[in-house]
C-alpha cells in the first residue's frame, strides 16, 4: 500500500457583509485541491449551497460566501455553538479541510508532488487557516447591527470547545491510481469520493510510478501508516 495515505485590506463590517467590498485574497492562502489539480474534483459540501448571495441582508447566525475562496461568518454572541459549526462549515466548503482520524486535517500541495500532503490542524493550524479564509462579524441583539466578531483565535478556540466536526467530509485515504469502495464498486473520477471517503488523486495513474506516501509528521497518523505499510 505503497500508494496511499491512510487516516489518521478592511473595511467595516457591515460593507462586508453587504459585499460592498470584495476583500483582497490573502496573500499566503493555499490554493484547494480543485484549484491546485486538474483533475482533483474537491468535496463541497451541502453548506456551501446555503450561503446567502452577496448584496442580501444578513442575519443572526449567518454564513455568507464572499469570493471563491473567502467566507464571512456572522457570529451570534447567544450561541456560539452554532457560530463555530458555521466556521467549520466555511473551512469545510474550501474544498481542501477534511475530518481525518477524529482529527481536523488541511490537503497542502507541493510541485514537487503530485499526491497532497497532510497536516494537522490543532489550535494554531486552525487559527492560521480563519485568517487566510475566514472573516467574522458578530450581530448585535439590542440594535439589529453587525459589530466587530471574534478573531482567528477565538473561533479556533470555539472549534476546540464545541467540536463541530461533524461539519466536514471524513477523509479515509489519499490515492494515486485505481480505486474501488467499500461495496467493490470502481471510482471513476479524480477528487474526492463521498461515498468511500477517498481522495484519488489520478484514477488513470499507475501508482508503481510514484513514491511511497509522506509522513504527515503526527505520531499518531504516521503510526498508521507504519502500521499499512
Amino acid at each position: 500500500m505503497s500508494n496511499t495515505k491512510t487516516e489518521a485590506g478592511h473595511k467595516s463590517a457591515a460593507d462586508a457583509a453587504n459585499g460592498a467590498v470584495k476583500p483582497q485574497k490573502p496573500s499566503r492562502a493555499r490554493k484547494s485541491a480543485a484549484h491546485s489539480r486538474p483533475n482533483a474534483k474537491a468535496a463541497r459540501p451541502d453548506h456551501a449551497n446555503s450561503a446567502r448571495a452577496k448584496g442580501k441582508r444578513v442575519s443572526r447566525a449567518d454564513l455568507v460566501q464572499l469570493d471563491v475562496d473567502r467566507w464571512l461568518v456572522v457570529a451570534d454572541e447567544n450561541d456560539l455553538a452554532r457560530t463555530a459549526k458555521l466556521a467549520m462549515a466555511a473551512l469545510a466548503s474550501t474544498g481542501r479541510i477534511f475530518l481525518m482520524a477524529g482529527s481536523p486535517v488541511e490537503l497542502t500541495y507541493d510541485d514537487r508532488h503530485i499526491a497532497p500532503e497532510l497536516r494537522v490542524l490543532d489550535y494554531d493550524g486552525l487559527a492560521s487557516v480563519f485568517c487566510e479564509v475566514v472573516g467574522c462579524v458578530g450581530y448585535d441583539h439590542d440594535t439589529g447591527n453587525l459589530k466587530p466578531g471574534p478573531g482567528s483565535a477565538q473561533l479556533a478556540k470555539l472549534i476546540q470547545v464545541h467540536r463541530p466536526y461533524g461539519e466536514l467530509p471524513v477523509l479515509k485515504a489519499i490515492v494515486v491510481g485505481p480505486a474501488k469502495r467499500p461495496d467493490g464498486t470502481v471510482i471513476t473520477e479524480s477528487g474526492y469520493d463521498e461515498l468511500s471517503g477517498l481522495l484519488v488523486v489520478d484514477v488513470n495513474a499507475n501508482p508503481k510510478h510514484f513514491a511511497p506516501a509522506v509522513f504527515t509528521g503526527d505520531a499518531e497518523l504516521d503510526a498508521l501508516l507504519a502500521e499499512l505499510g
